[in-house]
């Protein structure tokens, strides 16, 4: 396991929660792009959690009040696709869980002004998300 304070690399895992809406085993992909759009409460960029730095991906469920945790997925999106699509990651540490991270390129401003190219890099992390969920929502 890794600390915080260790670099992140491209071979890592980051983990995303996405409520149970937006997860539809009836459409390709299964995790919708809706997913990946910032909360107006995200202005510094949208959460991811490391993996590396977590004994389980349960562990990220801590952020979600203990009575939502049933209706969450958890996906797996990789580093390697966060620089591909020339993204970054920002450390954000939070105390409910380690390895808190900011994709600050995703914020409420960067949407309303550039959605269409946005929905693009949604497509792509939705579709890699649908390819790695570990654990799909109970509720």
């Amino acid at each position: 396991m890794k600390t915080e304070d260790e670099l992140i690399t491209d071979d890592e895992w980051l983990i995303r929660l996405v409520w149970k809406t937006r997860v539809r085993p009836d459409r390709t992909p299964i995790i919708g792009i809706s997913s990946f759009q910032p909360r107006d409460d995200e202005q510094t960029g949208i959460s991811f959690f490391r993996l590396a730095c977590l004994a389980s991906p349960l562990v990220a469920l801590n952020v979600v009040k203990e009575d939502n945790r049933d209706g969450n997925a958890i996906v797996l999106i990789s580093v390697a696709l966060i620089q591909e699509l020339q993204c970054t990651l920002r450390p954000d540490r939070i105390p409910q869980v380690a390895g808190h991270m900011l994709m600050p390129e995703i914020n409420p401003v960067a949407y309303r002004t550039e959605k269409q190219r946005l929905e693009t890099l949604f497509l792509q992390l939705a579709n890699q998300a649908s390819a790695n969920i570990i654990r799909h929502p109970l509720a």
